[in-house]
Formats: structure tokens, C-alpha cells, sequence
């Protein structure tokens, strides 16, 4: 269940009509829940995950592998209102069980196909189960999930992370966050481990908790997770900045990265506003007027690269060098990371 950001209320979960259909997800909506006065009323719809949810088998054998969740973007950008259905499913296909998302962009009136998450080959038999999800207040999406991937057991898991700056469209991350353990391990009543997954995002990461097995029994952990931040420095004549020279006194401007740990496709900008209007920085040619974007490719720790040593007219610049996650070629100024240097030429 979730709240949307004029007081909607959305449930979602499968339909259950006549029997429990696993094979038909439905989400429900009410706009008058909000009103105590009156007795909320819902108008239900059947949405398509691209696969079926799963009772039994693979690394939970008396039990379910997943269950739909439903997000709302509460953010104030461009995506505010947004809907997303996730849910662990069986895809067409060899692949036993995959993270799948759907979003609404009309307050669940039409919906979008579906999104893989996980992003390992899709015939290496891995289970991808127990997915949850949560929108952060910026509206990132955060997504976690049990993966087999790196065992190739159906009994060894660990907890993945992904996140999403572009509405469930790209992911980033798939990356384990936890230690493997065992979900045969410490079984109840029933040969199950039960689904405590969900998370809470906020700007800068999401808390977790999840079932595990780590002390031999079946515990519910905390986790904080976060996306990777790279830290690009800019400097001018080696300095932060700001910095004052002669207009017969070369500026030297090299940029640096750190990737913090993460590959994931970037826009890479070097940018500077000029007496003159904007520059950009291109590979191949150098400093051209406008703002485009220098270079379109995977995160890596960079060493200090040199995109000037000349002399400038008089006047006050200020240099940019930043990498954004939505790979789209625009300055996307919720998910950039940048640095600055102030000059000035007298």
C-alpha cells in the first residue's frame, strides 16, 4: 500500500476474485480515503508484471518468493505522481525468477511494459526473489531483492541493490550488499524463510531490513544502502580556487575522478562559464562554444587530465567538471555530481 501525494491511496497485490490467482496482478485506488467522513471506496484494475508470482520451489521451497509493492513519487521534479508496481516474477522463458517494474505516469490509469532490474544474463537459471521497493523524497528509485546469481545454488543468496534516477527507465548498481547465506537454514514449521523485506529511502540512501540466516537461524537485519558517489575535482593552477591571475599568466585546468567504487554509464561534463558565454571541453577538438556534453561512457577513477594551459582575456570564469547518472546528454541537476573553480583575470 501506498500514499500518493494528493492523498491517493493505491493496494496492490493479485486477484483474488474467485481463487488466488498468481498468474494476475491488480492494483487497486482511492481518491476519498483521505475523507474521514466517508467510507473510502476503491476501483480496482488488472496490470500486466510480464511474468507470474511464484508459490514454492527454488530457494524458498514452502514458501512465496516475492509479492507485488507499490510506490509513489512524492518528490516535487518533473516525476512527482508517479506510480511503480514491483514485484519478483516468472518471466517467459528458462529464467526462473526475475525483478520486475511497472509505472504509471497518469495515476495508474495507463501503464508502461515491464523493466528488468537485475541485470545478469537471462538464462544462467539465478532466482531473483523477494524484491521491495521505495521512492526517495528527490525521486530516486531504490530497489533491493535475494539474488543467486553469484553461487549458481538455488539455497545461497545474496541481498542486491539497484537504484534508478530516471523513473524506473535505467538502473544502476546490481550489486550485492550482504554477506551469501543459506535459506534452507533454520526452517519453522514450514520449509520457508518469511518475506520481512522493505526499505525506506531518503536523499542520499534507503534503510533496509531483511530475513537472513547468518547465525544459523532466521533473523530480521538492518542494512543502510546508498548509490555510489563519485567525486570529481577541478583544479585550476593545482588549487580549488578561487584563484586571481595576470592576463599574460597561463590557467591550467586539470580534472580528476573518483569513482567510488562503481562502472555505471555516465554524462561527463566539462563546462565553462565565460565572459563570453558557455564552453565545453570535446575530446577531440577542445573548447567550443555551448553546452554539450565532453564524453558518454562507464565511470572509472580518472587521474589528473589537462583540458587548458593557455592565457585569457580579462574578466571573471568559473569552470565546472561533473558527471550526471541519466545517460541523456542534458545537465540533469538532481543527479549531478560536480565541482568548481573560480578565476579571475586581471
Amino acid at each position: 500500500m501506498a500514499v500518493g501525494p494528493d492523498g491517493e491511496v493505491y493496494a496492490v497485490g493479485i486477484d483474488g476474485t474467485f481463487f488466488q490467482n498468481l498468474n494476475q496482478f491488480v492494483i487497486a485506488k482511492s481518491t476519498n480515503a483521505k475523507n474521514s467522513a466517508v467510507s473510502p471506496t476503491f476501483a480496482g484494475q488488472q496490470v500486466d508484471m510480464g511474468g507470474s508470482m511464484v508459490f514454492g520451489g527454488g530457494p524458498n521451497p514452502g514458501g512465496l518468493l516475492g509479492q507485488a509493492n507499490v510506490a509513489v513519487d512524492r518528490s516535487n521534479g518533473s516525476t512527482r505522481g508517479n506510480v511503480y508496481i514491483l514485484a519478483s516474477v516468472n518471466p517467459p522463458g528458462a529464467d526462473p525468477l526475475d525483478v520486475h517494474l511497472i509505472r504509471s505516469m497518469d495515476g495508474g490509469v495507463t501503464w508502461d511494459p515491464p523493466v528488468r532490474v537485475n541485470n545478469d544474463p537471462t538464462n544462467n537459471g539465478a532466482w531473483q526473489w523477494f524484491g521491495a521497493l521505495s521512492v526517495a523524497p528527490n525521486g530516486r528509485i531504490d530497489v533491493i531483492w535475494n539474488d543467486t546469481r553469484n553461487s549458481g545454488q538455488d539455497n545461497i543468496s545474496e541481498l542486491f541493490y539497484a537504484y534508478s534516477y530516471d523513473a524506473g527507465t535505467t538502473w544502476l548498481g546490481n550489486i550485492p550488499v550482504s554477506p551469501p547465506y543459506n535459506s534452507f537454514v533454520g526452517f519453522p514449521n514450514q520449509n520457508k524463510i518469511g518475506d520481512y523485506y522493505t526499505l525506506i529511502s531518503d536523499e542520499t540512501g534507503a534503510d533496509v531490513a531483511y530475513a537472513a540466516t547468518f547465525n544459523g537461524e532466521q533473523d530480521v537485519y538492518y542494512l543502510r544502502v546508498f548509490p555510489a558517489e563519485p567525486v570529481p575535482d577541478i583544479k585550476g593552477n593545482g588549487s580549488d580556487g578561487p584563484i586571481t591571475i595576470s592576463s599574460s599568466q597561463n590557467l591550467r585546468l586539470t580534472v580528476q575522478l573518483d569513482a567510488g567504487g562503481s562502472s555505471d554509464n555516465a554524462d561527463w561534463w566539462v563546462l565553462g562559464d565565460t565572459p563570453f558565454g558557455w564552453y565545453y571541453y570535446n575530446l577531440t577538438l577542445g573548447w567550443l562554444p555551448g553546452i554539450f556534453v565532453t564524453f558518454q561512457g562507464p565511470l572509472f577513477d580518472l587521474s589528473p587530465f589537462e583540458v587548458l594551459d593557455m592565457t585569457l582575456p580579462e574578466g571573471s570564469y568559473k569552470f565546472y567538471f561533473g558527471v550526471d547518472m541519466v545517460v541523456n546528454g542534458s545537465v540533469d541537476l538532481g543527479q549531478i555530481y560536480y565541482d568548481s573553480v573560480d578565476v579571475t583575470v586581471q
